[in-house]
């Protein structure tokens, strides 16, 4: 009888033995050497020496390699990104809130604003019945009197521009006679003139402004002082006086070609009345290298 088994075996199967197997081997195992290993890449540049570019700069591995890649791949992403747009903000809300209105969740935007105009409305019509009843508004006699103020305020601008227009005509009435070559006083007298009216005219403002309750600040009556003909003259007399001083020290005698010069430059001009004072006044003070030299 066959042994039991639970999956039957082919038919084709054989029980060979293992003697007969090793017997049907061609060559022997023990007489046959063993073949030398065939020359891979790796092992072919297992023992040999390094080149030079391989000593001077050592490759980086391949983990350093994807790291590099990697962080240039992220640096590029963050110039990439854009800023978030912020949110726009409801202009609505914070012009109602700062009337004192809050939104509320079951309202919309036309609802909250017919709201506040309900409120406005009924608050005009408040005042409008007061008013027709005359319990509302200001006295009638505090008006006038602010009016009134007002009305002065405006006087004395308008005599200020006044007195300054003719200030200027006066300055400019004088500038001609010292052009012709008829005015009696100096420029430094006509300045002293007048600052010292100035002085007056501004005491009388201030007087008036105490006597009325309205007059300015001491620093802003201090400022005013110099009015603008004032300023003007003070500027044409820096320009004048700058213009000499550049003359003085720019001037020099033109020569022409092949003349001699046996002498210093003589200045006829207004020069000549600056610079030949200061000549004669060369050599007169006693020094100690005078001494020495004589």
């Amino acid at each position: 009888m066959g042994r039991h088994r639970r999956y039957p075996m082919k038919k084709t199967a054989k029980n060979t033995n293992q003697a007969q197997k090793i017997e049907r081997l061609s060559f022997d195992t023990d007489q046959t050497p063993l073949q030398t290993p065939k020359d891979s890449r790796k092992n072919k540049n297992m023992n040999k020496k390094p080149p030079n570019s391989m000593l001077e700069e050592q490759p980086t591995t391949w983990k350093e390699q994807m790291l590099k890649k990697l962080t240039d791949e992220v640096a590029q992403q963050k110039n990439k990104m854009q800023k978030r747009n912020k949110k726009p903000k409801n202009r609505l809300l914070e012009e109602t809130q700062k009337l004192g209105y809050h939104h509320m969740p079951w309202e919309s935007a036309k609802t909250l604003i017919y709201r506040i105009q309900q409120d406005q409305n009924k608050a005009i019509n408040d005042e409008l019945l007061k008013a027709r009843f005359a319990k509302a508004g200001r006295d009638v006699k505090e008006i006038a009197e602010e009016y009134k103020i007002m009305d002065e305020k405006n006087k004395m601008k308008k005599d200020r521009r006044k007195a300054l227009y003719e200030k200027q005509s006066k300055l400019r009435a004088k500038e001609k006679d010292i052009e012709e070559g008829n005015g009696k006083n100096s420029e430094e007298e006509m300045d002293q003139n007048e600052m010292e009216e100035e002085g007056r005219e501004d005491g009388r403002d201030e007087e008036a402004q105490e006597e009325k309750g309205t007059g300015p600040k001491e620093s802003t009556s201090k400022r005013k002082r110099l009015r603008k003909a004032v300023k003007i003259q003070l500027k044409r007399k820096r320009t004048k006086s700058q213009a000499t001083k550049e003359l003085i020290l720019n001037a020099r005698e033109v020569i022409p070609f092949g003349d001699r010069v046996d002498a210093p430059p003589t200045f006829t001009s207004e020069l000549a009345r600056t610079i030949r004072p200061l000549h004669e006044r060369a050599g007169n003070k006693e020094l100690l290298l005078k001494r020495l030299l004589h």
